[in-house]
């Protein structure tokens, strides 16, 4: 098995040179490579090593096995951008809910300092009137979140959310399955949820007259807050396995979950198809021990 940590330009090419590693162990570093260069780190494979293996395995039965894992590590970045699309999108749904709840308690202490402030007038109290001026209290409770608001940002997070938890599962099966860290920049892109959701709610315990004052307002702000409740897009999750399996195969998921170790099949692997048969007999062995 290839050294990913030490391995040099120089190794990689005397390997290729002598043939002192398969095509499939070759392509599949060339593709963990590819994956730590577009996320800056170590990478050995430069174009010009990338050309002195097309020219080793031209007019052979390798000719085309550098192109299908180039490919594939290319496929595998798009869907990480898209995952990390959705964090982003979800990400702005949440900063638009801590803005509706900011708005919800504003405009509920702006109207309850304006009902205070009259009720003192009616009995002929004395009252400091509220900051900024009764006008700029009565102004501030017009400005109640509306049902169809509230409705709108909580669908919005739920639909971004769901769709970047869908990303996880698979890529996360994949990454185990290539021995590439394939799940660790779209967590680190991605939505910390439960704590973003658990200060919320504590932000809207804080309000306690709000809470105890105006329970549906609070009942439909709570529905922004839910996002543990939400679960992996079973779409999502289908296009992204179907994505892979159409580079590896149908079963890689049943792979995965076998913990087949690609690496370990591609060193006695000629090339992909070979590659592919192996792993399919190393799951059949795992499942008939």
């Amino acid at each position: 098995m290839l050294d990913y940590e030490r391995i040099t330009a120089r190794d990689l090419k005397r390997i290729v040179n002598r043939g002192e590693a398969t095509p499939a162990a070759i392509g599949l570093f060339v593709v963990y490579d590819f994956w730590e260069r577009e996320h800056g780190r170590r990478s050995i494979v430069d174009n010009k090593l990338l050309r002195y293996i097309v020219g080793k395995w031209a007019y052979s039965a390798s000719a085309n096995e550098l192109e299908f894992w180039l490919e594939l590590g290319g496929q595998l970045r798009i869907l990480e951008l898209q995952a990390i699309e959705q964090a982003n999108k979800a990400h702005i749904s949440l900063l638009q809910a801590e803005k509706i709840i900011a708005r919800a308690a504003s405009a509920f202490y702006a109207g309850w300092s304006e009902t205070l402030y009259d009720q003192a007038l009616k009995y002929g109290l004395e009252i400091t009137e509220p900051p900024g001026g009764i006008a700029r209290a009565r102004e501030a409770a017009q400005d109640i979140p509306s049902e169809e608001e509230i409705d709108d940002t909580a669908e919005s997070i739920r639909t971004y959310v769901a769709q970047f938890l869908g990303y996880l599962p698979v890529m996360g099966a994949a990454g185990a399955l290539l021995g590439i860290p394939l799940t660790h920049e779209i967590r680190e892109s991605g939505v910390v949820l439960a704590p973003w959701a658990e200060k919320q709610e504590a932000r809207l315990e804080e309000y306690g007259e709000l809470v105890e004052h105006w329970p549906d307002m609070v009942k439909s702000l709570k529905r922004l807050t839910a996002v543990g409740s939400v679960r992996p897009s079973p779409a999502t999750m289908s296009y992204v396995d179907k994505v892979i399996g159409a580079y590896l195969s149908p079963n890689w998921r049943e792979w995965a979950g076998k913990e087949i170790n690609l690496r370990e099949q591609a060193d006695r692997s000629r090339g992909v198809v070979d590659l592919i048969r192996h792993a399919e007999l190393a799951a059949a062995e795992v499942e008939n021990e």
